[in-house]
């Protein structure tokens, strides 16, 4: 069995500090006993590094399963679109051979409890990025659609690595073992057990990451997330102030759904 992983830092394995395999995806391989597994995946990635760059390669290998876990990057950039993003997502899931397994983005309300605001405007951004992902990839079959949002668990802070946009340890195989449990009912059997963290963590640790990689990583991103991230909450306050919202998980953008459920020939 052969398994290919692509997407950005959570799949490459940015916050599983604990043991010798690294991101979620790598635990998936291990668990089926994945005679191939190539982690694809790398830092920093957006959809359209995604279908450019690591699809073409997915595709040399022939994988029996593929994972796909992108777009935290677009959401965070200037000029993002959900609908062309969706629309990538799509393509490069429907491109692929054997079981895909597509993870949606988590909730950045329960992750970024503060500044409020700040949270509510990523949480608008990832809400309609998966709903228009959901929407376009609704028509594709041997497709396994994780979605965050509808799994309380994955959201509680034990879970979360210490920048809270990366799993944890904990987090990473949470995250494999739910793919592995989705798998199961698909007739994949699990040949391994997943490798327990042996830890939390400790402070010195998380501050040691966050001197060395956090705020460097920062620095080197201010330039566009601090611009787009002051307009998006601009954006959000001025909504807000038209018409309160409680819970974004139930504000779906019925016109950009409509286009892209029409485009693919679905209806609502």
């Amino acid at each position: 069995m052969i398994v290919a992983a692509m997407g950005d830092s959570v799949t490459s394995g940015v916050g599983d500090v604990d043991g010798d395999q690294r991101g979620w995806a790598a635990h998936l391989a291990y668990a089926l006993g994945a005679s191939r597994f190539h982690n694809l995946a790398r830092a920093g990635a957006r959809t359209a590094d995604v279908v450019g760059e690591q699809l073409p390669r997915a595709l040399e290998v022939r994988p029996f399963i593929s994972t796909i876990q992108v777009g935290g990057n677009d959401v965070l950039r200037q000029g993002f679109d959900p609908e062309k993003v969706g629309q990538v997502i799509a393509q490069c899931t429907n491109a692929l051979p054997g079981i895909r397994i597509l993870v949606l983005l988590p909730d950045p309300r329960l992750l970024l409890r503060r500044p409020r605001i700040v949270a509510q405007a990523l949480a608008r951004r990832a809400g309609d990025l998966n709903d228009t992902v959901t929407s376009a990839v609704e028509y594709q079959s041997d497709l396994i659609l994780i979605e965050p949002w509808k799994i309380p668990q994955m959201h509680e802070p034990r879970l979360w690595f210490v920048d809270r946009l990366h799993p944890s340890p904990f987090g990473h195989r949470f995250l494999a073992a739910h793919a592995v449990a989705r798998l199961r009912s698909w007739g994949v059997q699990q040949r391994h057990c997943i490798v327990p963290a042996a830890g939390s963590g400790s402070w010195y640790a998380d501050a040691r990451w966050l001197v060395g990689a956090g705020i460097p990583w920062f620095a080197r991103r201010s330039s566009d997330l601090f611009g787009e991230l002051v307009q998006a909450c601009v954006a959000e306050w001025k909504l807000q102030r038209i018409q309160p919202i409680d819970d974004l998980g139930d504000q779906r953008p019925s016109e950009l759904i409509s286009g892209v459920m029409s485009r693919h020939g679905l209806r609502q």
